[in-house]
């Protein structure tokens, strides 16, 4: 791999939640916007997500749902 191929990290945008994850801060704020826009490193305030999928904290794939590794990479994920 090429110096001109690496990625930075830093600059990339970041991957959009997934559209079926949910916190309490959502309903406070009623926006998943706010959640999106929010600092991932918040997550030990805010603390418990849930799946809209399953109900529970746990996705359909039987993984945790948590805003850091609802990510793409899960056969579940659809952007939100």
């Amino acid at each position: 791999m090429s110096d001109s191929t690496i990625i930075n990290d830093e600059t990339a945008a970041p991957e959009p939640l997934c559209r079926h994850l949910r916190s309490k801060r959502m309903y406070l704020t009623n926006s998943f916007d706010a959640e999106a826009l929010a600092d991932e490193n918040v997550e030990s305030c805010y603390g418990h997500y849930w799946c809209l999928k399953t109900g529970y904290d746990y996705g359909p794939d039987r993984d945790r749902v948590k805003r850091k590794v609802c990510k793409g990479h899960r056969s579940c994920y659809e952007p939100g």
